[in-house]
């Protein structure tokens, strides 16, 4: 749901004015992932050091993979230009390596977002929406600790006096997350120097994933063998959807020219 077009000065009859609550559509689905595992009668009685029973940990694992293996192809793909000049949430240049200055640039860039979507007056107004989860990749997550980490920010100019502000802007200002997927040569568009400011998901959502019935985790379920088979097995399955949403929720920093 849309913004309902802002409050107005109430009359002196005190009449108020109606607003509008308009909507925004976005689309999502739960698909089903799984797999099924058989164990014959020989790898059960083998099992000396009863391996196997550590299979349903595995198989929930495998489920938790999955979820992050989803997001991220669809986050590095860049969705319909999701990330892009036009929708105000791509920053690219020499000086877009994570640092002081360019995490000030990509901070700036996020809050100047509109409320749109439409091209109305009302619709231009700030959004007024601050980011709060610094997704970066291994290569860059020591940088980000100490920068985020650092009471004070000591910047050498090369021979111009060095600037020493009483206090870090960005000390503790975000959530650091640092996913080996980001710059894993596994996924297309991977980048060790790309990095990413995010809302709070629960204010206004980039990407969202949705589960059916609200269930996160994955069902591991045992399954008999078949009557020709002399053994048993386990399956599990989850249903899951990933899927782009408001890309004023997200900026990306190619982090080079």
């Amino acid at each position: 749901m849309l913004g309902t077009g802002g409050f107005e000065q109430v009359a002196p009859d005190g009449e108020l004015k109606h607003g509008k609550l308009g909507e925004q559509k976005y689309s999502n689905k739960a698909e089903t992932y799984g797999q099924i595992l058989m164990l014959t009668r020989q790898d059960i009685i083998n099992d000396d050091l009863d391996a196997f029973l550590d299979i349903t940990r595995q198989m929930g694992r495998s489920g938790d993979e999955l979820i992050d293996d989803l997001f991220f192809k669809l986050l590095l793909s860049n969705p319909g230009s999701f990330f892009s000049t036009g929708n105000s949430n791509y920053l690219t240049g020499v000086d877009t390596a994570f640092g002081p200055d360019s995490l000030t640039q990509a901070k700036t860039q996020f809050r100047k977002q509109k409320a749109g979507p439409g091209t109305k007056a009302k619709d231009q107004k700030p959004i007024k929406i601050r980011p709060e989860i610094l997704l970066v990749p291994v290569e860059v997550e020591t940088d980000a600790e100490l920068l985020l980490g650092s009471a004070q920010l000591v910047i050498d100019a090369q021979g111009s006096p060095t600037k020493i502000p009483v206090d870090n802007p960005h000390r503790n200002k975000y959530r650091i997350v640092s996913p080996p997927h980001l710059s894993d040569s596994y996924y297309s568009g991977s980048s060790a120097k790309a990095w990413y400011l995010f809302a709070n998901p629960q204010v206004l959502a980039a990407f969202e994933i949705v589960f059916l019935n609200a269930r996160r985790t994955p069902i591991i379920e045992r399954v008999e063998a078949p009557p020709n088979m002399l053994g048993m097995g386990f399956r599990g399955y989850i249903d899951v959807g990933i899927k782009e949403q408001d890309y004023r929720g997200a900026v990306k920093v190619k982090g080079a020219a």
